[in-house]
Parts: C-alpha cells; sequence; structure tokens
C-alpha cells in the first residue's frame, strides 16, 4: 500500500478513536449527573451508561493503540447502545409511538458501529499499524 493509503487509514483510525472517547465521556456524564441527582434517570438506564461508557472507552483507547480487539469492543459498544436506546421505551414509559423511532435509532447505532469495526479491522490489518502495536 502506498504511504498516502498508510496515512489515510492512520487518520482514520485516530478519527475512530476521538469519536470513542466523545462517546464515552458523553455516558460518563450521564452517569454522573445521575448520581448527583441532576437528573432523575432510572438506575438500570445508569447502569447501561456506565457500561455503554467503558466499552467506548477501552474502544478508543484499542483503536488508538491499533490493537486487534479494538473491532470487537466497538461492536459491543454499538449492541450495547443499540439495546439500550431501544429500551428507553419502557425504562422510561414513553408511548407505545415512540417505539419506531427508538428501533431505528438503535438500529442505525449498531449500523454505524459495524462500519466502524470494519474500518478499523480493516485499517488494523492493512499495516496502519508498526509491529508491536497490535498486542
Amino acid at each position: 500500500m502506498s504511504a498516502r493509503g498508510d496515512r489515510a487509514y492512520r487518520w482514520g483510525l485516530v478519527a475512530v478513536a476521538v469519536l470513542l472517547a466523545l462517546l464515552a465521556v458523553n455516558a460518563l456524564w450521564d452517569v454522573a449527573r445521575g448520581a448527583f441527582d441532576w437528573n432523575d434517570s432510572p438506575p438500570l438506564l445508569m447502569l447501561l451508561q456506565s457500561v455503554s461508557s467503558v466499552l467506548a472507552g477501552a474502544a478508543a483507547l484499542g483503536a488508538w493503540r491499533r490493537a486487534r480487539w479494538a473491532p470487537l469492543l466497538i461492536v459491543l459498544y454499538g449492541a450495547v447502545t443499540g439495546g439500550m436506546i431501544v429500551a428507553l421505551r419502557p425504562m422510561l414509559d414513553l408511548p407505545t409511538e415512540a417505539l419506531q423511532g427508538l428501533a431505528l435509532s438503535g438500529g442505525l447505532v449498531v449500523g454505524v458501529c459495524v462500519l466502524l469495526a470494519w474500518f478499523a479491522r480493516r485499517a488494523i490489518a492493512r499495516g496502519a499499524t508498526t509491529a508491536g502495536d497490535t498486542a
């Protein structure tokens, strides 16, 4: 692969890592707001937000370090977050009409995360790393 292609993959992986880090901070902020009673989120939502934050943070670290396990964590983050979005209807006692929009949103999160994981796996496999960075 050309040096230009390697650089594009490297910058793409950095962008994935930064996006995941921002998502981790956002979920952690929601957990902190719930812990200090700044919002009235149910405990189950706070637990799911905590798991989501940890997964996004670990996936960001993996993408930043170009680790082979990063794509798996990206998919896990998407599955947990997508499931959490769909589960908002019963958790927050939302009207039945909200389910269609929540299902679409949850599906989009899963789909985007699968695409991000595909890109990360491809970038890591294509040599956007140096030997030793993949551990």
